[in-house]
C-alpha cells in the first residue's frame, strides 16, 4: 500500500498537525491524557490515513500524496476526538461506582 518513506513522513506530519489542532481546540489539564490522545491520533493517522488516502486516490484519480496528507490530517483529528469521548465515558462510569 504505502511503499515510499515520503508517504509515511507525510502521514506523520499531517497526523501530527491534525491531532495537535484538535488538542489546541480542546485543551486537557492532565498531561498523561493529553499525551495518550496525541499519540493515538498520530498513530491512527499513520496506519489508517494511508489506507484511506489510497482509496481516495483510486476513486478520484488524484495524486496519492495529496489524498494521503488530507486523510492523515482528518484521521488525526477524528481519532483524537474519539479518544477524548472514550476517556470521558470511562471517567463517567468510574464516578457512578
Amino acid at each position: 500500500m504505502i511503499d515510499e518513506p515520503k508517504e509515511v513522513a507525510v502521514l506523520l506530519v499531517s497526523g501530527f498537525f491534525g491531532s495537535l489542532a484538535r488538542l489546541i481546540l480542546s485543551p486537557e489539564k492532565c498531561i498523561k491524557r493529553w499525551l495518550v490522545r496525541f499519540v493515538v491520533g498520530v498513530s491512527c493517522a499513520v496506519f489508517l490515513g494511508g489506507f484511506i488516502g489510497q482509496l481516495l486516490s483510486n476513486w478520484f484519480s488524484v495524486p496519492a500524496t495529496e489524498t494521503i496528507a488530507a486523510s492523515g490530517f482528518l484521521v488525526g483529528v477524528t481519532a483524537e476526538r474519539l479518544i477524548e469521548l472514550a476517556q470521558a465515558r470511562i471517567e463517567l462510569s468510574k464516578q457512578k461506582r
